[in-house]
């Protein structure tokens, strides 16, 4: 992936989107197969590792065995210049199965990345009375509050299970305070 244009960014956002929604498309068989927490997190991490980089020429880093060291999210992907200096991230992901603010937690390390996508993957199954809507509600007032960039974009997944197990939502910040749109990217 070469150096990023501004005027290009939109459409790269909409391919990571689209990319991401693939990758978990093809993951909807482990949900509910009896894999737990953990391999669910390898697979996922392993995938986004191989899309990066065959699907988009970048470096990726995870918590995954074999790959380098997580840093500062469980993967994300980024692209060097020829000099070795940090050139862009276009993927920051973090990935949390626990309850609410174990969830709130991992997202606002999300708020602080200058990522062109900033994906959370949460479990919304055992999280009392939040469905996975209600847990994206409650991010989404966390962008409105953060002091962020217009245009920042958030793709949320939630394991929520029955026939289609991931729901996903968009959120874009619209800058200075006012209410971030919420919306699916794909029909769920």
């Amino acid at each position: 992936m070469d150096k990023i244009k501004t005027s290009e960014r939109s459409g790269i956002q909409e391919k990571i989107i689209s990319e991401m929604v693939k990758v978990f498309r093809q993951l909807d068989e482990c949900v509910g197969d009896g894999m737990y927490r953990r391999e669910w997190t390898q697979e996922i991490l392993k995938t986004l590792s191989q899309v990066g980089r065959k699907k988009f020429n970048c470096i990726t880093r995870s918590s995954r065995k074999g790959e380098p060291s997580e840093w500062l999210w469980d993967i994300c992907w980024h692209q060097r210049e020829d000099s070795g200096f940090l050139e862009e991230v276009p993927l920051a992901v973090e990935v949390e199965w626990g309850n609410l603010d174990k969830i709130v937690e991992d997202f606002e390390k999300l708020l602080a990345a200058r990522a062109l996508v900033r994906v959370m993957v949460y479990d919304a199954r055992e999280n009392g009375e939040y469905t996975a809507r209600g847990i994206a509600e409650n991010l989404r007032s966390r962008v409105k509050e953060f002091n962020g960039k217009r245009g920042d974009v958030y793709l949320l997944i939630a394991a929520e299970g029955g026939k289609r197990p991931w729901k996903y939502f968009k959120i874009v910040d619209q800058g200075m305070k006012r209410q971030p749109s919420l919306r699916h990217p794909v029909k769920n």
